[in-house]
């Protein structure tokens, strides 16, 4: 389909089997070109799924579109382009820029294979690195067959995520970490290794799509101490799912004196795995174990605990001071 101009509104309808672009908005000086695709799948292309030349008077909106087997899903250098549940699969790259165009919404991508530093979205020499890193934020990877999350960084390769915090993806947790703000919540994908004791000064949740590990070597310190004030989620992604935190017998893995909220996660070792000096400490579908001395030690506050295991503690499953009140 070749649109020179004009209004085209094209919808539930399959383009497949094309030598060249399947859909090729062609550019116009004098004309304007008005374009909507909404329910069309484009298969089997030999180039782009979409191609907007390089006028600025092209508008074209895309609803409910799907690529599949493109040499390249769209490319653009002009002109307005909306975005709406568009998909594209089996192809090499995703985004092609040839030059500045004003573009909302998401691309949603399955590569056809996940490897480090691919090019996803790519540009002509003459179009700036600023364009090619706003075009790349608005990709967004499907998680490969194991789970794992993968994003386009700004120079447009596939990379993969370690860390998430809001819309953020970071190749690192200690990134991830050292960006979160007040209330914010840290979306682990991987395994992280930690070598001094996380201090919660500031409202953060923990949490994850799959099973992962938070693994501490800090020396003697604790793994992490919530500060007063301070509030403190954990949460993994499921009862079989969970995120385990662990360190070595010394200190503490979690010491809480201000609010701390365990769900679906596993206390491995630590001198105690979780103190709770003061404050508010609710734990719920937990494993607590490996610990060298108390599994649980309560010192004040206000403590619940719920379809919890306390087991292999060196000493008392949960103690609780005599000159407390909880």
């Amino acid at each position: 389909i070749v649109v020179q101009g004009g209004t085209a509104v094209i919808t539930n309808s399959t383009i497949n089997d094309i030598n060249n672009s399947a859909v090729y908005i062609a550019k116009s000086n004098t004309m304007e070109a008005d374009v909507t695709l909404e329910g069309v799948n484009i298969t089997q292309c030999g180039a782009y799924g979409i191609q907007m030349d390089s006028a600025n008077n092209i508008t074209t909106t895309v609803n409910s579109v799907t690529i599949d087997k493109a040499a390249s899903g769209i490319t653009f250098a002009g002109g307005t382009l909306t975005i709406d549940e568009f998909a594209i699969t089996g192809t090499a790259k995703s985004v092609h820029v040839n030059g500045a165009t004003t573009l909302t919404g998401k691309v949603n991508f399955v590569p056809t294979s996940y490897a480090e530093d691919t090019a996803i979205v790519t540009k002509k020499d003459s179009v700036s690195e600023d364009v090619l890193a706003a075009v790349s934020a608005l990709v967004e990877i499907a998680p490969d067959a194991n789970g794992d999350a993968w994003f386009v960084n700004s120079s447009g390769l596939l990379t993969k995520a370690y860390a998430k915090v809001g819309d953020t993806f970071y190749t690192s947790f200690a990134d991830a970490l050292s960006n979160a703000v007040e209330n914010d919540t840290i979306t682990l994908y991987e395994n992280v290794a930690v070598s001094e004791t996380i201090a919660i000064d500031k409202n953060l949740t923990f949490t994850s799509n799959k099973a992962v590990e938070i693994v501490g070597d800090v020396n003697g310190a604790h793994l992490f101490n919530v500060l007063s004030g301070k509030t403190f989620y954990i949460t993994g992604a499921s009862e079989t799912a969970k995120i385990t935190v662990k360190k070595d017998a010394t200190n503490n893995v979690i010491n809480n004196s201000g609010t701390t909220q365990l769900m679906n996660v596993v206390i491995d070792g630590g001198r105690l795995g979780i103190n709770n000096a003061s404050g508010t400490l609710n734990v719920e579908n937990a494993v607590v174990k490996n610990t060298s001395n108390k599994g649980v030690a309560i010192a004040g506050g206000n403590v619940t605990i719920k379809s919890s295991v306390i087991q292999d503690t060196g000493a008392s499953g949960i103690f609780i001071y005599s000159n407390t009140k909880t």
